[in-house]
Parts: structure tokens; sequence; C-alpha cells
């Protein structure tokens, strides 16, 4: 039963925009939140908040690595990136509650 609560999160959770365009950025490749702010035209509180959501249902992972660009070179960043199994287990949970087009 737990398990298809969280799917069930999971897949209301794609629902919200700003969610859905943080995923499809990070699909692209992972990235810290002054890219995704950048990338989705967003201001960083509401990314952070988003990706703690996205976080807590276990759609994006997340890990701490050197950064490269040329104004952080050096300094330690978060990065994000998506969990794909459960973003597609999510979308199929989407899917499945759709209702079946009649022909």
């Amino acid at each position: 039963m737990g398990q298809k609560l969280k799917l069930d999160e999971r897949a209301h959770a794609l629902l919200d925009e700003t969610r859905m365009a943080l995923l499809k950025s990070l699909l692209e490749r992972p990235k810290h939140i002054s890219e995704l702010a950048k990338s989705i035209n967003s201001g960083r509180a509401t990314i952070c908040y988003h990706l703690n959501i996205l976080d807590k249902l276990g759609l994006v992972e997340s890990g701490y690595v050197m950064l490269q660009e040329p104004r952080l070179k050096g300094k330690v960043g978060r990065v994000y990136s998506v969990h794909r199994k459960r973003l597609e287990e999510a979308l199929e949970a989407v899917e499945q509650k759709l209702p079946k087009p009649t022909l």
C-alpha cells in the first residue's frame, strides 16, 4: 500500500508545470540550482522549493561536486539529476489514470 501511495504522489508531482520544466531541464544533463534557475527562468527559492518536493519523492537525486564554471571554479555545489526509473514509473501511473480514448 505504501509503495502505491508513493507512486501516486510522484504522479501528482508531475502535474506541476515548474516541476515538469525542472525535470525536462535535468534530462538534458545534471545541473546545480543556479543553472536550473537560469534554464527555466525562475528564482532560486522557487527552484529549491520544487526540487525539495521532487527529492522527497525520489524523482531526483543529488550529490556534491567541484564546480568548473569560471566564476564558480573550485567551489563545491550540489548537482541534481533525474532518477529515470522512478520518473518512468510515475509517467506510467499518470498514463494509467487518464481515460482511454474512444474511437
